[in-house]
């Protein structure tokens, strides 16, 4: 592996890292209180790479259905993928000024404290995380991650990252999400920070570097 590719591959590990490591925050019980952390991380782990991997998938097909030339294939190709990480960047900030707005509303608006039995709540959740629930992780990770991981595809389409660079740093990424998780007090301020990093910055980010690649193609 050159320095080329190795540093490839660590981008798509940062990429896939400081994407999805906000929202894996409900793992933490799941791995830490749960003598079955070992079989809720490896289901994590699958799921997260079965996500990455039926990206490479679409991206795949939507390489192969187009029948152009080499050339016009890739000016194509890289078109998509501005567009698609455009379209998704303009999608997820409106979504969060919804956000902000609902939000906004909600502090408006008198609050009403309900009571209730905290103690049975917390010692319920305490037992459910007493027993194996591997498909409960891997349902939370592929639902819970679809909309953070929807622009891969368009980085695998704009050349960003190969199919294996991108299976391979969502591997470590898992791993180190994992390592996060049972370090979660230690590394509290980095999710904390992560978390204030909005999706819609990040893929723009992309979608600028997508875009410069482009017009780099077209006019040099």
């Amino acid at each position: 592996m050159n320095h080329f590719q190795l540093g490839r591959l660590t981008g798509a590990t940062l990429t896939v890292l400081v994407t999805t490591l906000d929202d894996s925050v409900w793992l933490i019980p799941y791995v830490t209180k749960s003598p079955f952390g070992i079989i809720h991380a490896f289901a994590f782990l699958l799921a997260l790479l079965g996500l990455s991997i039926a990206c490479c998938i679409l991206s795949i097909s939507i390489k192969k259905g187009l029948d152009f030339d080499e050339e016009k294939s890739s000016f194509r190709l890289q078109l998509i993928a501005v567009v698609f990480c455009w379209s998704l960047a303009f999608f997820f900030f409106y979504k969060s000024l919804l956000k902000r707005r609902r939000r906004a509303q909600q502090e408006s608006q008198p609050l009403v404290v309900e009571q209730t039995d905290t103690q049975d709540t917390t010692t319920e959740n305490e037992e459910s995380y007493r027993t194996a629930q591997p498909l409960t992780v891997a349902s939370l990770t592929t639902f819970g991650f679809l909309d953070e991981i929807s622009y891969f595809p368009a980085l695998l389409l704009g050349n960003v990252f190969t199919p294996w660079e991108l299976c391979a740093g969502t591997l470590i990424a898992g791993l180190l999400m994992i390592g996060i998780c049972l370090l979660t007090a230690r590394v509290r301020p980095l999710v904390d920070f992560l978390d204030k990093i909005p999706l819609y910055a990040i893929i723009t980010c992309f979608a600028t570097v997508l875009t410069a690649q482009l017009l780099l193609d077209v006019f040099l």
